[in-house]
């Protein structure tokens, strides 16, 4: 059993958060767009039983699992330690039929000397149909990462109130060769791989 695995839903990093509460931790962000058959989804969160989403991460070098919530808006802010991530598997709730599941193949970075970091905008498109109970089969799913800066650090400014958090963008990348629910005997094997992604130039961001 892999130990440090998540229990519940964490939560939403305080817009009043400051830069001396971060201690060894940072700030990450970015946003979430789905589109399924064709249709953008607008609401991302409704609470109760309606349409929510929740991204499950793995710390690739303590095995610590967490589960992160995504606001209304499909935006994200998360505090995390810093470190080396893989964003393996993105849950969500239909109130028609219950609970799905995607498996993502998606690594990403937070570190270095800022605090906050954006990750870029994840797009998910999923084709699909649903069948006369309405459950959703899924034909074909594809991913892609965006880099949307210029609007999503404008909205991180206007949502955070502390002007000397630095930010700077480290993009998430989408690699075939990362395992699906990774388990803790895999770790070496996570290290290894790690060498080898080629991870974004990391850069610092002013807006």
């Amino acid at each position: 059993m892999l130990t440090g695995c998540a229990i519940g839903l964490e939560e939403t990093a305080d817009p009043d958060t400051a830069v001396e509460s971060l201690g060894n931790k940072v700030l990450i962000f970015g946003r979430l767009r789905w589109i399924e058959n064709g249709a953008l989804r607008d609401v991302y969160k409704k609470g109760g039983l309606g349409w929510n989403i929740y991204p499950m991460i793995l710390n690739m070098s303590s095995m610590e699992k967490r589960t992160l919530p995504v606001e209304p808006d499909g935006r994200f802010y998360w505090i995390l330690p810093k470190g080396t991530y893989m964003l393996y598997r993105l849950s969500w709730y239909d109130p028609i039929d219950g609970q799905h599941r995607l498996e993502s193949k998606i690594a990403f970075q937070a570190v270095g000397e800022n605090q906050g970091y954006y990750l870029g905008v994840l797009e998910i498109k999923i084709e699909g149909k649903r069948d006369f109970l309405g459950g959703l089969w899924i034909k074909s799913v594809t991913a892609q990462i965006w880099d949307e800066a210029e609007q999503d650090v404008l909205a991180f400014r206007e949502r955070h109130s502390d002007t000397n958090l630095t930010l700077a963008k480290s993009l998430m990348v989408i690699d075939d060769r990362l395992p699906k629910d990774p388990k803790l005997e895999q770790k070496a094997k996570l290290a290894e791989l790690l060498q080898s992604i080629s991870f974004g130039l990391l850069m610092t961001i002013q807006y």
